[in-house]
């Protein structure tokens, strides 16, 4: 009795195994035959590829390999587009097995891109947009079920404002386990990190999501000096910051910034400096149905020795009507501030003579933007 079961396992353990090596044999096979067609037929694909991207697909060549029991295929120098190019670099494609049961909402892939480029353009209009990367077409594409990027770089270009600013040596992480996604982004150049946990579609924008990035000792004086009037001058510029920010159906509804400068300059046209030795604020704006609000709590600051009290500020704007609200101004530390303004300014001539000191408390202002002809409403406790 014994002796029978053992022998029909045995049976239909050879029969597997047989099955196994027979389609091993054959994908090894095919896999083979689509390593030959590739390297003689490398414009066909090229062209297939193209039309089902939606924009021009270009590669030096393709190789394949096994690791285990699964394929790899190697797509080398790989970009997208044409006078305008995405360098994805050297991709390299592989089966996930543990993606297998969820082939219906993943693609049980691995992909791993080496060497990838991307330019982040914001044009004159203020769109902005990858160069290289087609436009959605609005459909739910599946996405692989883990992407990485190595040694990745990004470069953000303002051409409004003819900043930019150049990120290397990125590590990107995508894994995505059915509506689920987890993104994850370090530099080994610099001290920036971010995560995300993301719920929905990515691809057809109906994604809900929270993100949490960090720097430390970041070089932002080219990306920021764009953004100055003429003539004034950012130095030793070092940007600390914490940030969290949600998203909710692909749209952005608030993000808090904590943010730390430490032995910045800020140099004006007429040859005078501001340091800031000490320069700290908390800052949250969140995005709703009837307007947005920005608060800044706690903000400190320390400029030409002298050392602001603490100041927070709220701006909401609501159907149509801008309210402002601040704890307190400094009026002497606001004379500090001065040399921000050309000499000519008739404000700043007329503080310089009056010089103020002591404090205003309880600011409150009312604007109703819908109503250009409307006064101002300003008045301090």
């Amino acid at each position: 009795m014994l002796w029978g079961i053992f022998k029909h396992l045995l049976v239909r353990l050879v029969q597997l195994l047989c099955l196994i090596i027979v389609l091993v044999a054959t994908a090894k096979v095919l896999l083979f035959g689509f390593a030959l067609y590739a390297e003689n037929n490398k414009q066909t694909i090229e062209s297939w590829a193209s039309t089902v991207v939606g924009t021009r697909v270009q590669f030096s060549k393709i190789e394949t390999y096994w690791a285990g029991i699964t394929p790899r295929l190697w797509v080398r120098h790989l970009t997208l587009g044409e006078e305008e190019k995405l360098t994805l670099g050297d991709a390299l494609v592989g089966i996930n097995l543990g993606a297998l049961p969820r082939w219906k909402e993943n693609l049980p892939i691995n992909i791993h891109l080496t060497g990838t480029h991307i330019q982040v353009l914001r044009d004159a209009t203020g769109k902005t947009r990858i160069s290289g990367l087609p436009m959605p077409t609005g459909g739910n594409s599946k996405l692989p079920a883990y992407v990485f990027l190595e040694d990745a770089s990004i470069d953000l270009q303002d051409k409004r404002r003819g900043a930019r600013i150049h990120q290397g040596y990125l590590s990107v992480k995508l894994f995505t386990r059915g509506n689920h996604s987890s993104l994850d982004i370090n530099s080994r150049e610099r001290g920036l990190q971010i995560r995300g946990e993301i719920n929905g579609s990515i691809s057809a924008g109906n994604w809900s999501g929270l993100f949490w990035s960090q720097g430390r000792g970041l070089q932002t004086k080219q990306l920021l000096q764009a953004y100055l009037p003429d003539n004034y001058l950012l130095s030793n510029l070092q940007l600390n910051f914490q940030a969290w920010s949600y998203w909710e159906q692909g749209q952005h509804r608030s993000t808090r910034v904590v943010v730390d400068l430490d032995k910045v300059n800020l140099h004006t046209p007429d040859n005078q400096a501001l340091k800031f030795t000490d320069l700290q604020a908390d800052l949250l704006y969140e995005k709703h149905d009837y307007g947005w609000k920005l608060q800044l709590r706690d903000l400190r600051m320390n400029a030409n020795a002298h050392q602001w009290r603490d100041t927070s500020m709220a701006v909401l704007m609501q159907q149509g009507k801008l309210l402002l609200g601040i704890s307190q101004i400094d009026l002497q530390g606001t004379a500090k501030l001065l040399p921000l303004l050309p000499r000519d300014d008739e404000t700043r001539k007329l503080l310089e003579t009056l010089s103020p000191s002591g404090l205003l408390t309880s600011i409150h202002a009312g604007i109703d933007l819908k109503n250009p002809a409307s006064t101002p409403v300003f008045y301090s406790e």
